[in-house]
């Protein structure tokens, strides 16, 4: 099984070709909710990685994610740091 502190890196990279308000495209936020869960399962007793809550979409049918790109950059680099340590 891969690395997740490596694919989080990777969804950080992609994200970079985004602007910091540009809604999130749903199939990463779906990459990251992946992510995170395999990080709670790793890691779940850490009260920043308990803390954080999957990604939805926008409405039923969405191709956008319920956030933001700069705050999604924020919570993957909040799961490395957990998983980094």
């Amino acid at each position: 099984m891969p690395d997740p502190r490596n694919q989080l890196a990777q969804l950080d990279e992609s994200l970079t070709d985004f602007g910091g308000a540009d809604a999130v495209p749903a199939n990463l936020g779906d990459v990251f909710n992946a992510l995170l869960a395999e990080a709670k399962e790793e890691r779940g007793e850490d009260p920043v990685v308990a803390a954080i809550d999957p990604v939805g979409k926008t409405f039923e049918g969405s191709d956008f994610a319920d956030i933001e790109v700069r705050s999604l950059r924020a919570l993957v680099a909040q799961l490395l740091t957990a998983l980094e340590s």
